[in-house]
């Protein structure tokens, strides 16, 4: 019997959630990797030092977020501009 903290599952899980995102944007799984590799690189640089964030910096961020997969997807289905915009509910 498997166990959620099992690593099987946790393979399978991360093999299935990469392949999703990888169909929905047309993309193979490295290419995922890297974005969400680039993707924590740019929430290190935007997270204080206290381990705070600000509004500025998050909306700093998210616009990175959406220039990178922006460039990896047809201009015709661009990630529209409030899709990764922090809410209030974040802070």
């Amino acid at each position: 019997e498997l166990r959620h903290d099992d690593p099987r599952v946790k393979d399978a899980f991360d093999d299935h959630f990469l392949t999703g995102i990888a169909n929905q944007l047309g993309l193979n799984h490295a290419e995922v990797l890297a974005g969400i590799d680039e993707s924590t690189q740019a929430i290190r640089q935007v997270v204080r030092e206290d381990g705070s964030l600000t509004r500025a910096k998050l909306d700093e961020f998210s616009d990175e977020v959406r220039g990178y997969f922006d460039r990896l997807l047809k201009p015709a289905d661009a990630l529209p501009e409030a899709a990764l915009k922090p809410t209030a509910n974040w802070l």
